[in-house]
């Protein structure tokens, strides 16, 4: 019996050595990745809807030096040294992903800005980083709620959409690699007793919510400080929280892979649902118009948004691919691992005040 229990202990052993050689690299590895990248403290702050929004306010550089982001007290981004207090109702109000927010540009460079300048209207650039079409149709709810929208009044709308987007808005799980906490995102249910399918916008599981991260990182860095060494503190809060990081993780690939080898329903469903959810934000007289971005000016429009434009009048729909070839804009300003750069976001704008003065007749956009 004693042979048996020495033998037990010594296996014991050689599978906890290993176990708590992965924990110490799992620990060493997410410290590195809170307290190094190039996102300065407090961009972001929890939102209930699209789970996490930009920080009223917020004013500083990205840590690699790259841009500055400030962001208007209503929540939109604005070019360093403007007034973040001071509104301007009437102008152009533009929404999506980082393309749109404009990573790794100055906000007087985005398309949002630039657009507002040819059409001579303010720009209420609303694009968050890794944000999906669910996080945006959330967004556009509690804009509408709070009566940011009723005070901006604005008179064009820009939804900015690419073929990443659709994957990404029916996964819950943040498109990371590291930290795949979850989101709002785009599901089916069941019809009231009809039994026929619909989407909506669904709340993500509790248990993995964005709101965790966030609350998470206020107690890493108290002092609200980055580049902070690993000390004990550190490695008990991360020991608590990486089983809940890796089972995010986990889940998060899982549907990835899924959604990678065939979409649940097709592309026009999607958008069709987009549309329709993002008309409701908007009085009848406010021009909505998608502009679809591009990675790959040869690859054509999805037919999928173009036959969901077609059923939503309301929408003009702006060929990104066709803007970027126009412009002989080189391929290094807009794909293969960047986002887009100045003279990308100059044919966005261009392409979009073309199509917006073909439509109104008037630069300044509709009335």
């Amino acid at each position: 019996m004693r042979r048996v229990l020495d033998r037990l202990v010594l296996v014991l052993i050689g599978l906890t050595i290993p176990l708590l050689a992965i924990f110490a690299y799992l620990i060493v590895s997410y410290h590195g990745e809170l307290s190094g990248g190039r996102l300065p403290f407090g961009l972001y702050r929890y939102a209930a809807g699209p789970g996490y929004e930009l920080t009223p306010g917020f004013a500083a550089r990205m840590l690699d030096g790259s841009f500055f982001v400030a962001v208007h007290q209503l929540g939109y981004r604005i070019p360093e040294g403007a007034d973040a207090s001071a509104v301007q109702p009437g102008g152009v109000l533009a929404t999506g992903c980082s393309f749109t927010f404009g990573d790794e540009v100055e906000a007087q460079h985005t398309f949002a800005h630039r657009l507002g300048e040819k059409l001579g209207l303010p720009a209420y650039n609303f694009g968050v980083p890794a944000y999906s079409l669910a996080s945006v149709i959330r967004q556009l709810e509690g804009l509408r709620a709070r009566g940011v929208i009723d005070r901006l009044a604005p008179r064009v709308v820009v939804l900015g959409v690419g073929d990443w987007l659709l994957e990404r808005s029916l996964n819950p799980f943040l498109p990371s690699e590291d930290m795949q906490y979850a989101y709002a995102y785009i599901g089916e249910v069941k019809g009231a007793g009809s039994g026929a399918r619909r989407l909506a916008v669904l709340d993500p599981p509790a248990w993995a919510s964005i709101e965790h991260e966030l609350a998470f990182r206020e107690r890493y860095f108290p002092g609200r400080i980055r580049d902070v060494g690993l000390t004990p503190a550190r490695v008990a809060l991360l020991a608590r929280e990486i089983p809940r990081i890796l089972q995010a993780n986990f889940a998060g690939n899982r549907i990835r892979k899924e959604l990678n080898t065939r979409l649940p329903f097709p592309s026009a469903d999607l958008y069709d649902f987009v549309l329709g959810e993002v008309e409701k934000s908007f009085p009848a007289d406010v021009q909505l118009v998608v502009l679809a971005l591009s990675v790959d000016p040869q690859r054509p429009v999805d037919p999928g948004l173009v036959a969901a434009v077609r059923r939503h009048p309301r929408f003009l729909l702006v060929d990104g691919a066709r803007a970027l070839r126009g412009a002989n804009v080189p391929p290094e300003a807009y794909c293969c691992g960047h986002h887009p750069q100045p003279a990308a976001h100059e044919a966005y704008a261009s392409a979009l005040a073309a199509a917006l003065r073909d439509v109104t007749g008037d630069a300044r956009g509709p009335r």
